[in-house]
């Protein structure tokens, strides 16, 4: 039995707290590679950017050099992605056909420009079907658009990243940001998040 308020609340005093802020720091950071800067890099430069994993995480090299294959094609979907005014999941689509492209490094993108999409991972799914029998005790929350497992599509990932937002809102969370260090910190620790010890003690 979860307490979900209580486990936002030992969230919020942990360690891993802190990593909220690498979210709003990194997005700083890649706004401007990611929209003004991206059309006039080189292949080495995009490799070498999504190659470091205090930005991006475990992006493969195997799929960064596939991206590369055709990096005029790449970076034209990619400034479509983000800049473009269309619906996102025709945008989504067409980027996941860059050839060693996927939901998750889609996910790390998007939120690397805007808090309006969440980084996704699959223990993300697993973290919130787990909250949810305590969640729905608290408040109902339709379920229609979360996925029972890892997400692969467009269409998915648009729906997953609406019932965050969601979520996000009934739970009080103050970001996307915010809301994916708990879930991933909390599945990844089985929900226990340890205080920060009190330094003038």
């Amino acid at each position: 039995m979860r307490d979900v308020g209580e486990l936002i609340g030992k969230f919020r005093t942990s360690e891993y707290f802190y990593d909220v802020f690498w979210h709003e720091v990194r997005r700083k950071l890649l706004l401007p590679k990611l929209t003004k800067e991206l059309p006039y890099m080189s292949e080495e430069e995009f490799k070498e950017l999504l190659s470091n994993r205090d930005l991006f995480g475990d992006i493969k090299i195997p799929n960064i050099n596939k991206m590369l294959e055709n990096f005029k094609e790449t970076k034209l979907r990619l400034m479509n992605l983000f800049l473009r005014n269309e619906p996102i999941e025709k945008r989504i689509k067409e980027a996941l056909e860059i050839k060693g492209m996927s939901i998750y490094t889609i996910s790390n993108l998007l939120s690397a420009t805007s808090d309006e999409f969440i980084l996704y991972h699959d223990n993300l799914v697993s973290a919130i079907w787990d909250l949810l029998p305590e969640l729905q005790k608290k408040v109902r929350i339709c379920t229609e658009l979360l996925p029972k497992s890892e997400v692969s599509t467009a269409e998915e990932y648009v729906n997953f990243n609406e019932f965050c937002k969601i979520l996000r809102d009934i739970l009080g969370f103050r970001s996307l940001g915010e809301l994916h260090e708990f879930l991933w910190h909390g599945y990844n620790t089985n929900w226990t998040f340890q205080k920060i010890p009190n330094l003038s003690s």
